[in-house]
């Protein structure tokens, strides 16, 4: 993984498929709990327990803002800024 220095005002392509080209979301329920980890892993802090903290997710600061993302059965893009 590179380790970068994300620049305010800047936009950056973030992506990442399957080995293989291989499914990685099989079912909805996939899809839902990835669209979800978007929001709760977008903070500042740690989250400790991940049940709890869900809710708590979006009153906290993020570290990026996705400005378009597109979720494919066997691979994902993101346009993000960060916050």
């Amino acid at each position: 993984m590179r380790n970068i220095k994300l620049t305010e005002g800047e936009f950056y392509h973030i992506y990442n498929r399957g080995v293989d080209k291989r499914i990685i979301f099989i079912n909805r329920r996939d899809f839902d709990r990835f669209l979800e980890s978007m929001e709760i892993f977008n903070i500042k802090e740690s989250i400790g327990n991940l049940t709890r903290y869900s809710n708590k997710a979006k009153e906290k600061e993020r570290l990026v803002d996705f400005i378009v993302y597109c979720i494919n059965q066997n691979h994902f893009h993101f346009i993000i800024t960060p916050s």
